[in-house]
């Protein structure tokens, strides 16, 4: 997960569309460990088992159509950040990681304190692509991308599931972005509309 994106008033159709290849979902539980955030989306930093020695960037999701920022937000009450364990199924593709709880209280265990975690800033940009959401497009629907999946993935992204966006300046080879609004915040019911569409969005 490169950058969080700062969501322009812009959207715009556009004309091309980066297509998502494939991405897996592992049946096996396992177990992560690292730096659990909760803004502007639940985000665990931590090591991939399939990639030692990497951190990862892992956005969080709870089973079916349903993001983490309730879960997550009791467990860091007192603080943004902490050292936890959690328990779930991964989903990967080439770089980007999501990962889906189990349900109940073993999801999430607090394991210490940690230091804030920092999000790179970009500038100012005009990108095309499309408006996605992270867990279908790396494994869990088939396909997970483009008008077939609109329905499912505005149900996602309304669901709480963190918008992310596929996409880049024209030319250029596509990234994945993690979308918020212009002062950081969660923009789900903002953007759930444009899922599955291509669209330029000033940034």
């Amino acid at each position: 997960i490169s950058v969080l994106l700062a969501l322009g008033a812009t959207l715009v159709l556009a004309f091309a569309q980066p297509g998502a290849g494939d991405g897996s979902w592992d049946d096996d539980e396992i177990a992560l460990e690292g730096v659990l955030s909760a803004e502007p989306y639940p985000l665990l930093r931590a090591t991939d088992p399939s990639a030692p020695g990497e951190s990862r960037a892992w956005l969080l999701v709870s089973e079916g159509k349903h993001g983490t920022a309730e879960r997550v937000a009791k467990l860091l009450v007192d603080a943004p950040q902490k050292r936890v364990r959690v328990h779930g199924l991964p989903l990967r593709l080439r770089d980007q990681r999501v990962f889906e709880l189990v349900d109940g209280d073993r999801a999430l265990e607090v394991l210490g304190d940690a230091e804030a975690l920092t999000a790179e800033v970009p500038a100012a940009i005009t990108l095309r692509g499309e408006i996605i959401d992270p867990k279908c497009w790396l494994g869990a629907m088939r396909p997970g991308t483009g008008l077939v999946h609109r329905a499912c993935a505005a149900l996602c992204i309304e669901g709480g599931i963190p918008p992310c966006f596929v996409g880049g300046p024209s030319g250029e080879a596509p990234r994945f972005y993690v979308l918020t609004d212009a002062q950081g915040a969660p923009c789900n019911d903002a953007v759930a509309e444009k899922a599955g569409l291509l669209v330029e969005m000033n940034a």
